[in-house]
């Protein structure tokens, strides 16, 4: 058994996109290396910096000893979807037959990798893992997902369950390399929001199932902390961005019109701001003529 949890681990990089966060700074970093350290082992690290700068050198990490880190830096913010892409390359450069997707303001409990591993050893079948997602609001992840967009859920039960059904957000996620390159990879025209719902909807095309393990974590939603006015026209237009590229039928299509305007109407309620509703509609004169 403890060669075959030592496989698996040597199998497995974990992928963290950065952004104007140093990694002693992100939650998803220490929590997991306290993981890793809690196995008395050393993962494969794959640090996306998609800040202006780059954020660190790598003496400054010396410190955390059980994880082996490669970095790449992308100075122009590519957006999360092209990291993840180059993060699943440079895994299969080194051979690894998982990835573990990382955003950084995840926290993790410190048996998050051993529960991980747990999983690949009960079911060799699955080809994705997930956690239960918690947030201010709730429930993050899992979503019920319909009509283009995900839904709050106020419960759901631990183990298998349909991509038909529910959806899944990016941090967390443990998929097997070789099922997220049949699916195509993330869309990298998708740079951030939306990018899970488009992603999964690409994987359900060649795995339809997911597990949710018995693994809670917390997420810190960037809609759920305080923000400047221009900080928050930059998200949305990222928002705006990802609904305009993402891959609809035509009826979703409408759908997400609405929702892209709705959402603009909330955001210049609360900032006090039209430039929203502004942003709300230049996205949709992009799209199809409602």
């Amino acid at each position: 058994m403890k060669n075959n949890i030592e496989t698996i681990i040597s199998n497995i990089s974990i992928i963290m996109v950065l952004y104007n966060r140093k990694p002693d700074k992100s939650e998803a970093f220490i929590s997991l290396h306290e993981s890793a350290k809690n196995l008395n082992t050393i993962f494969h690290i794959i640090l996306v910096d998609n800040s202006p700068l780059p954020l660190f050198t790598k003496s400054e990490l010396r410190e955390f000893k059980h994880f082996t880190i490669e970095y790449l830096h992308n100075s122009d913010n590519p957006g999360v979807s092209k990291a993840y892409n180059q993060g699943v390359r440079i895994a299969k450069e080194n051979k690894k037959q998982w990835v573990l997707l990382s955003d950084q303001d995840t926290t993790f409990p410190i048996d998050a990798l051993k529960q991980y591993i747990n999983a690949i050893i009960e079911d060799s079948t699955e080809k994705v893992f997930v956690p239960l997602l918690h947030f201010t609001q709730g429930i993050f992840s899992p979503v019920k997902y319909s009509m283009g967009r995900g839904w709050m859920l106020s419960t759901i039960r631990r183990g298998k369950h349909s991509f038909k059904k529910y959806s899944v957000v990016n941090s967390g996620i443990l998929i097997f390399i070789e099922t997220f390159v049949n699916a195509g990879g993330y869309k990298e025209s998708v740079k951030l929001d939306f990018s899970d719902f488009v992603f999964i909807e690409r994987v359900k095309k060649v795995h339809t199932t997911f597990t949710l393990l018995n693994l809670d974590c917390t997420q810190e939603a960037s809609f759920d902390v305080n923000t400047t006015l221009e900080s928050a026209l930059i998200r949305f237009q990222y928002y705006c961005e990802g609904a305009r590229n993402m891959e609809y039928s035509h009826f979703s299509d409408r759908l997400c019109k609405f929702f892209v305007l709705l959402r603009g109407i909330k955001l210049a309620i609360h900032y006090n701001s039209s430039q929203f509703i502004f942003r709300s509609f230049t996205s949709l004169n992009l799209r199809l003529k409602l």
